[in-house]
């Protein structure tokens, strides 16, 4: 007999994702640490070992340092951003596959999680770097043209009308932004459960947001206010208040997204655990499997 995963609506995601949330606590904050700790380790020591000697070379009448003292930072910062997407493209993979094997009653597995998440590395940064690419280069032709207008004086422009056209640029591709940026929210799980490539992982998020854009959009909004929310009052606590959010913070985040995603396939495809299995990896659907997992 053929076992789907259901449909859900807001309340069902919202209640499943604390269901599965606050049994898999630990193994999801575990997760979280193993890379968001070694991480801000990595971040301080690079910090340290590139400010420590700029700093060393001030006077005591020099608080800051100059424009040229500061290049150091640049290959630094490169170094940090490159360093920071690798590891958080890892830890969402690695939470997705944790999620998606709780339907079959399988405890999580860190070392699993991991690993799978990481054999399906290049198609996730791939897709995360052409959405990144693509809503970067939106938002610069945006700022380009009006600064490229008056440098280049093709039109004869005071500074209010700059302001002016800067405007009316950002309100035209502002929602062009959020627009692709909704319709590409999935593309880092296509490309994780599926194995799709970073241009068809795209597409394919695009296939299963359409008709659902709105429904999407607001999901995320509320997802991303209740993280908001904890994180403030995390924020309170003293000194490792900021440390303890990034740590419990993003599994919610992502337990929610990954039931959406689940629920548009199961309404557009009528996806089932047979199809889950299959995409995890696993040799068949256990017999005692249930069609939600009782959390």
């Amino acid at each position: 007999m053929e076992r789907t995963l259901g449909p859900r609506n807001v309340g069902d995601i919202l209640k499943e994702t604390f269901a599965i949330y606050g049994k898999n606590f630990w193994r999801l904050a575990s997760i979280v640490a193993s890379v968001q700790v070694p991480l801000i380790i990595v971040v301080v020591i690079i910090v340290f070992a590139v400010m420590m000697p700029i700093f060393s070379q001030l006077g005591s009448e020099t608080f800051f340092p100059t424009l040229s003292q500061l290049y150091p930072l640049v290959p630094a910062y490169i170094v940090l951003l490159l360093v920071s997407l690798v590891a958080g493209v890892l830890l969402q993979g690695a939470i997705i596959h944790a999620v998606s094997e709780q339907y079959f009653q399988h405890p999580i597995n860190i070392g699993r999680a991991f690993r799978f998440s990481w054999q399906r590395m290049p198609n996730m940064l791939g897709a995360v770097l052409l959405v990144g690419v693509a809503v970067t280069g939106i938002l610069l032709i945006a700022i380009g043209i009006p600064v490229a207008i008056y440098f280049t004086k093709i039109i004869t422009v005071d500074y209010r009308q700059l302001i002016i056209m800067g405007i009316a640029l950002v309100a035209i591709v502002y929602p062009a932004v959020v627009y692709l940026s909704v319709m590409w929210a999935f593309a880092l799980y296509t490309a994780l459960l599926e194995g799709c490539g970073p241009t068809s992982a795209l597409s394919r998020s695009m296939a299963l947001v359409k008709g659902s854009w709105w429904r999407v959009l607001g999901i995320t909004i509320l997802l991303t206010l209740i993280v908001f929310a904890i994180n403030f009052v995390i924020g309170f606590v003293p000194i490792l208040g900021a440390l303890v959010a990034a740590i419990l913070s993003p599994p919610i985040t992502a337990i929610g997204i990954t039931l959406l995603y689940f629920d548009l396939r199961v309404r557009k495809e009528g996806y089932n655990l047979d199809a889950l299995a299959n995409e995890l990896g696993l040799a068949s659907t256990p017999t005692d499997a249930a069609p939600n997992p009782q959390i």
